[in-house]
């Protein structure tokens, strides 16, 4: 029994790809509000701001990513394997 491939040739790179950009916007995003939150306790309401706007910026950022990610599942980036594997058991 041969093994199939779990994701498509012509789309896995672009699904790496993709993941990868939204895992990048979220931890910048969480570094971000660690920031955000110490530079508000400090009273430094100016660069508060700056880094709550980055924040709401890779969020934007990471929706954007997720809502493609879900796109690309929803067409069939991931191939229905199993079908005729599982009748030859």
């Amino acid at each position: 029994m041969s093994l199939l491939p779990v994701m498509r040739a012509d789309k896995s790179r672009e699904f790496y790809e993709v993941m990868g950009s939204f895992v990048d916007n979220v931890h910048k995003s969480v570094f971000h509000l660690d920031s955000a939150i110490a530079q508000y306790c400090s009273g430094n309401k100016p660069q508060f701001r700056k880094s709550a706007n980055l924040v709401i910026d890779f969020e934007t950022n990471a929706d954007f990513s997720r809502r493609k990610l879900e796109k690309m599942l929803y067409t069939g980036v991931i191939l229905p394997f199993g079908r005729g594997a599982k009748y030859e058991l």
